[in-house]
């Protein structure tokens, strides 16, 4: 950590120079999906989020993908109890906060166990989906024949449309090439039913991302792979490198004409991963959308990494 940000109760909104910080907590903190530098800043859009560090752990004020509820959170396993304590009696003093934390990752509340000071409970539709590169790259087993279906679908349709090649492609290309993932933005809005409230928030995300992403360079470590035939754009996926360990999927956009482009896309970022030596893919949360759901749990996660709420136990 550089000690650039701000002390808590202090917080500032986050800024391009925030994010080595944040991306260096992150290098030697276990993290959730919501902590990573790139992720942040995408998803700021919908916020504006703030943050601040206290005894090491990074802090951040939300904005619910969903719901748009404030909330703080933080991230570390330093002086836990301390840290949860001045955040809870902050929020309890605000009036615009949450008067419980949110999307506290599980090495964070292992640390509070057994302090009868605290109550803490799971938010089963924010764990993070974890998919072990290693053990998935082959698809072997009956366990993995529903994926193998998914991209035998695939490779069908696209070989109706003349044939889609998957291609690792410079994250720039949001920028330069921006009207052709809002047109394919647009398609895949018209084919979902599914969290309409996310998917309004997600393109705020997504549309923060094409504006900045060249200033992005060198900030954050962001690999984007793209499903195209010629100029035509039928999906794309992105991903950011948050560990030598740990790869995040972040945005996964295809057009509803190529069934099972997702589960190719996949793939991609588990074989991307394997190639680096990467042990975890972490494909974030489900949010409570059931399409969503499904469709995370039919690529046969091998684990998760649970968040909570916590409050105060005399509340």
């Amino acid at each position: 950590m550089t000690g650039k940000l701000p002390t808590f109760p202090d917080l500032e909104p986050i800024e391009l120079r925030n994010l080595p910080d944040i991306r260096a907590i992150a290098a030697v903190i276990p993290s959730s999906s919501d902590f990573t530098a790139g992720g942040l800043w995408t998803w700021d859009a919908s916020g504006p989020y703030r943050v601040a560090q206290l005894h090491g752990n990074l802090v951040v004020e939300f904005r619910h993908y969903v719901s748009g509820e404030a909330f703080l959170s933080f991230n570390g396993t330093s002086e836990v109890a301390n840290t949860s304590l001045t955040l809870l009696n902050s929020a309890r003093r605000a009036r615009n906060l949450s008067d419980e934390l949110r999307l506290i990752p599980e090495h964070t509340v292992e640390q509070l166990r057994g302090d009868s000071r605290f109550f803490f409970e799971q938010e089963h539709d924010e764990r993070d989906y974890l998919y072990s590169p290693q053990v998935a790259r082959g698809l072997e087993g009956t366990v993995y024949r529903p994926i193998r279906q998914q991209i035998n679908r695939f490779d069908r349709a696209s070989d109706a449309v003349g044939g889609v090649e998957i291609t690792e492609a410079p994250p720039e290309l949001l920028a330069s090439d921006r009207k052709a993932f809002e047109a394919l933005l647009e398609r895949w809005s018209a084919g979902t039913s599914d969290g309409v409230e996310c998917s309004v928030s997600e393109r705020k995300a997504i549309a923060r991302l094409c504006e900045t992403v060249n200033a992005l360079r060198g900030l954050t470590d962001l690999h984007l792979h793209v499903a195209a035939k010629g100029d035509e754009l039928f999906g794309f996926a992105l991903c950011e490198v948050v560990t030598s360990n740990v790869l995040t999927s972040h945005f996964l956009k295809s057009d509803n004409r190529l069934p099972g482009l997702s589960a190719r896309f996949f793939m991609e970022q588990v074989r991307f991963a394997y190639a680096r030596d990467i042990t975890v893919l972490n494909w974030e949360q489900d949010l409570g959308i059931p399409g969503l759901r499904d469709h995370k749990l039919s690529l046969r996660p091998s684990g998760y990494l649970h968040k909570y709420r916590v409050s105060l136990a005399a509340d």
